[in-house]
């Protein structure tokens, strides 16, 4: 599978690299290609680093993980994601999220 990791922090991160060893291809998607937390993802021949959108573009899944307070901001900069999986990993920590969110549980 071609999968974009958007956000390579600690969930992002293990993820990539287990997916990665697994054969997938791996397509990080970060704000600054020469500047970003998990450049030693790219030492797996599988690993590649994208903007945001040509990460995206280049992907059948994208995985959003990073922090619940930049998912508006990450979501304009992923382009067209028509037919595209998205699966969320973000989490509300210590009440910081979007606004309108205080947590991620469902049961409210």
């Amino acid at each position: 599978m071609k999968i974009a990791i958007i956000g390579t922090g600690n969930v992002g991160g293990v993820l990539a690299g287990k997916w990665a060893t697994k054969g997938h291809e791996i397509n990080l998607g970060v704000r600054d290609i020469n500047n970003f937390k998990g450049k030693e993802l790219l030492s797996n021949s599988n690993t590649c680093v994208y903007t945001l959108e040509e990460a995206a573009k280049k992907s059948e899944i994208i995985l959003l993980s990073t922090p619940a307070t930049a998912t508006v901001e990450v979501v304009k900069h992923l382009g067209n994601t028509t037919g595209k999986i998205i699966i969320d990993t973000m989490n509300v920590v210590m009440g910081r999220g979007p606004q309108g969110y205080t947590h991620n549980r469902g049961d409210t």
